[in-house]
Parts: structure tokens; sequence; C-alpha cells
């Protein structure tokens, strides 16, 4: 394994537990509450983890270039290295919390069903759902984490001014992925937006793809300053 994937493992794995043990405890409270005054007609998985990924990745996008890269740079690590072992780390772990999604779901799906508490109108879970869910989260999450690295990259290198002017430019890897899926996140059964469901998966991560290959441009020779103090 990379050392730079290596170590971001080690510095993220401790939040990430933290974080999905908070959604689970979110998702238990607040369908325990709703179930106090009627049913629940939806997945409150899907509704909570699925919104917790995507911001979540755009921090650590943001993070790991804001924070981690000049410390990395400074200690000896070449910039190509880094943007190899900080990409694969990223993208591993956008695909994993993507894939829990699917897999809390189900969960959520087979505890409900175990408990008599699943309400006619609560969508059932197939396999081939759980699949679609995967793609509907994981280009999405992939391009809100490619945000991320390329706004923090963007005013790290040319200042607050020259940040502000591409932050629109940066984002598209986020808007465009909201824009061809963001529909169909919404429910669980509705008609494609702009493009099939297939060929909005696959715009989407050829888009963060150039985001992150303008990622490499922008920093590759990026000057590292040092922190004051």
């Amino acid at each position: 394994m990379n050392v730079v994937a290596k170590s971001l493992y080690g510095i993220y794995r401790p939040v990430a537990i933290w974080l999905w043990s908070v959604i689970t405890v979110v998702v238990i409270g607040v369908t325990i509450g709703i179930h106090q005054f009627g049913q629940v007609d939806l997945s409150i998985w899907r509704l909570v983890a699925g919104e917790a990924v995507k911001y979540w990745l755009l921090v650590l996008g943001t993070l790991i270039v804001a924070i981690h890269l000049k410390l990395y740079v400074a200690n000896g690590v070449t910039r190509r290295d880094f943007l190899f072992g900080a990409g694969a780390f990223g993208l591993v772990t956008a695909v994993v919390f993507a894939a829990l999604v699917p897999i809390g779901r189900g969960a959520e799906w087979l505890l409900r069903s175990a408990f008599g508490v699943a309400s006619a109108g609560y969508p059932d879970l197939t396999a081939g759902d759980a699949l679609r869910d995967l793609g509907l989260y994981a280009a999405p999450a992939i391009g809100w984490l490619v945000t991320g690295a390329l706004i923090a990259a963007g005013f790290y290198r040319y200042q607050w001014w020259g940040g502000l002017l591409l932050i629109i430019p940066f984002a598209l890897p986020l808007v465009v992925s909201e824009g061809l899926l963001g529909r169909f996140l919404a429910a669980d059964n509705v008609a494609p937006r702009f493009l099939p469901l297939g060929l909005a998966v696959l715009v989407s991560l050829l888009v963060s793809a150039a985001g992150a290959g303008i990622l490499r441009l922008v920093t590759r020779e990026v000057p590292i300053r040092s922190t004051a103090g």
C-alpha cells in the first residue's frame, strides 16, 4: 500500500467510525420518533446516510489538499506520490462509503420486516436495487470529493481572489453529478431527468476524472508555503 494512502487511512479511520456511529444513532432515533406518530414510508437510512456521505467527502477532499499536501511534501514525499496515494485513498473511501448506503438500507429493511414495522409504502429492497443505489451514490460521492480537493487547490495556489473566481468551474464535478443523478436520489422510482441512469453515471464519472486531471495540473508545481508559527 502506498505510504500516503496508508497514513491517511490511519488518520481518518477513527473519524469514519465516529461518523457512521453517529449516523446509525440518528437513524435509529429518527425512526423511533416517527413511529410514535405514524408509519415511515421511506428509508431513513438512505436519506440520512446518503446526504452525510456527500458532505463528509467534500470536507475530506478539502482537507487532503489544504492540510495534508504541504505536510507530506515538506517531509519528502513528491507531489506525484502524494496525489497518487491520496487519490487512491479518496477513491476507495468514496466507493466504500457509497456502498454502505445500500448495505445499511438492506439492514434497515431486514430489521423493519423482522419486527413487522414496514408499512405498505416502505420500499422493498432487491439485489438490483442495491446495485443501482451503489452507482447512484458512488458517482456523486466521487464528484463531491474531487470538487472539495479542486476548490482547496484553487485557494491554495491562486490566493483567495483566484480561489473565489475558480469556485464555479472547479465545482463542476459536484454540479454535474447532482444535476444528472440528484433526481434519482430524490426517490426510489423516478424517471430520468436528462440521461438514462447508466449514461448519467458514466458522464458524472468522466467529469470527475477530468477534474482529477486538472487537480494534478494545478498542484504539480504549486509552491509549499510554510505554516505561520
